[in-house]
């Protein structure tokens, strides 16, 4: 059913694509893109009258462009036009020119700043429906501070009455907001959402929280978020909540303390055989129900951090309250020994593996550039970097997130790394998305292109693709077009993420707890829709094990050296 708005823009769409006679002096098809490239230089060199005026004539000739329509409001707006900065944006949205949602916000900003309350809110309905995805920034928008009394401005923006409610019934109500959120914007086609399964936990839930401490609630929360089957949907820990002090790994042969401080620091290097006296395999097991996902290489990335939470491992039965666990140790072929471990504070969770702490050896080039504490030694996080490796006649490319460095762009790394490759003359391209977990998917084109290019700049260019259980998130996007657009040989673990899956994350509160959750909003399709495979599974499978690591080796490259030593000796690709 299309509402009021959306029936007006698509009479205002029809009036726009219908001919305009001789009304307008008519310009050669090259005259508008020249008009488009001086209206743009007008705007920049601080004319917007000028500018305005140019885009005004613009969207007389080409006024099926939503992009002239909003660009003319966006300068209409400046010159304090309202009412005509949201005509303009009324027709941007008519053509479905920029996000919607967002474009719903903006016009209901200049109807509310205009005293017209009822477009305004109706402009909010509007974006609401088209998944705005953070309501809650409604309620701190100053255009909208009149409307804080309004029962339709509270359903709008999610702002709910805490004041004066008991402890039961501030947590229902966030169990309810949570629920209601999740109807709302979760983007899975199968509407998990508005299953029988996940109605049932949350009514179960609901009833049973006046028995359950804060710490409880918390876990049967993510249990809830859990049900949606994505990875990126969740109830997220306080990020200065106390840890248990050690960071765990699972390796091939186990689960390890790679590193600790205080009590956890003489583990280092240890196997972890129980904790609470449970077994690694039945926690890991019990693990998957609390831990979004899109499969299960997901739970084996993310369990390391969550057996470092008490409140966790309280919920599995393995720890008797919040600040405290019992680790069951071993090291070498030493007999086993059990060490209580007390929580800290200030220690975040460790998402990378980091180098070994004391290590005599060389750091393997995939441990290199993986900063311990960047923030708190005040450097640069590296996220995409390259070095040759003559021997091999190669360039390594490790790419560590998909977020763009102080020092340098991704599109202007891309530009670099593309001019070393092709004056090293290297045959061959080993790209590293072992610890990319994610970021924009909007920003790893340049890269994409140019991996693309020396593939087919050469028929003896060869690509070898290191993946593993931290390539997640828009990295799984950038490994599934890499795998339908190029010949890539994929070396290491299957990735975290499924090639179509739901993503995106934007946080908001619960209203009484204020805890901290996220529906995942937008599905993200890089693969056939057919393509329903839990992973990318690698061509050659390679995992890590626990004496690789602590002796700095990196069986992953060896095994890529070792292809392209073979390779070179002319076998069939």
């Amino acid at each position: 059913m299309t509402s009021r708005i959306e029936r007006a823009c698509i009479t205002t769409l029809v009036v726009l694509v219908r001919p305009a006679g001789a009304t307008a002096q008519q310009l050669h098809p090259v005259d508008v893109y020249v008009a488009m490239q001086q209206a743009h230089e007008l705007y920049r060199t601080g004319k917007p009258e000028d500018a305005a005026t140019a885009f005004a004539r613009l969207t007389e000739h080409a006024a099926w462009d939503g992009k002239f329509w909003f660009e003319y409001g966006v300068i209409l707006r400046q010159l304090g036009q309202r009412r005509e900065a949201a005509a303009a944006w009324e027709k941007t949205y008519a053509l479905g020119f920029t996000p919607r949602p967002e474009l719903a916000i903006l016009i209901a900003e200049l109807h509310a700043r205009l005293g017209e309350k009822e477009q305004a809110l109706t402009w909010l309905e509007t974006g609401l429906a088209h998944f705005l995805a953070d309501r809650q920034r409604l309620q701190r928008d100053s255009a909208f501070l009149a409307y804080h009394g309004e029962p339709r401005f509270a359903r709008i923006s999610g702002m709910a009455k805490t004041k004066g409610l008991t402890r039961t019934a501030g947590w229902q109500l966030d169990v309810d907001f949570l629920v209601m959120e999740a109807k709302r914007l979760h983007a899975s086609f199968d509407r998990e959402a508005f299953s029988a399964a996940f109605a049932q936990a949350a009514r179960t839930l609901r009833a049973r929280i006046a028995r359950l401490t804060d710490a409880e609630i918390f876990m049967e929360m993510r249990k809830l978020l859990a049900l949606l089957k994505d990875g990126h949907s969740n109830v997220h820990p306080d990020p200065n909540a106390p840890r248990l002090p050690v960071d765990l790994y699972f390796f091939r042969d186990g689960l390890f303390v790679v590193d600790g401080s205080g009590e956890g620091e003489p583990l280092i290097a240890s196997r972890v055989v129980a904790i609470g006296g449970k077994s690694v395999d039945s926690l890991l097991r019990g693990l998957a129900a609390y831990t979004p996902k899109d499969n299960g290489m997901q739970v084996r990335w993310l369990a390391p951090n969550a057996l470092t939470l008490p409140i966790a491992l309280h919920a599995l039965g393995a720890a008797p309250d919040s600040t405290q666990a019992t680790f069951t140790v071993q090291r070498d072929n030493q007999p086993a020994q059990i060490v209580t471990l007390h929580t800290v504070k200030d220690r975040p969770a460790m998402r990378k593996l980091r180098p070994p702490r004391e290590s005599t050896d060389t750091v393997p080039l995939y441990l290199q550039k993986i900063n311990r504490g960047a923030a708190a030694i005040n450097e640069e996080a590296v996220y995409y970097w390259f070095a040759p490796l003559p021997s091999a006649d190669a360039v390594y490319f490790q790419f560590n997130q998909i977020v763009p460095m102080q020092s340098e762009s991704i599109q202007q790394f891309a530009s670099r790394l593309q001019r070393a490759l092709r004056e090293g003359n290297a045959k061959n391209l080993i790209v590293d998305v072992r610890h990319n977990n994610g970021g924009d998917s909007f920003l790893f084109a340049p890269l994409l292109r140019v991996i693309i290019w020396f593939e087919q700049d050469d028929a003896d260019h060869r690509i070898y693709y290191i993946m593993g259980r931290n390539t997640f998130s828009a990295a799984q996007n950038f490994t599934t077009e890499v795998e339908q657009k190029t010949n890539a040989i994929l070396v290491g673990e299957p990735s975290s993420s499924r090639p179509n899956f739901t993503g995106e994350e934007w946080m908001f509160k619960l209203p009484y707890s204020q805890t901290t959750a996220n529906v995942s909003f937008r599905y993200n399709q890089r693969s056939d829709w057919l393509d329903d495979r839990v992973w990318i599974p690698p061509h050659v499978p390679v995992e890590l094990t626990s004496d690789d690591y602590f002796r700095n080796r990196d069986p992953a490259l060896e095994a890529v050296l070792e292809l392209i030593r073979r390779n070179a000796k002319g076998p069939e690709r």
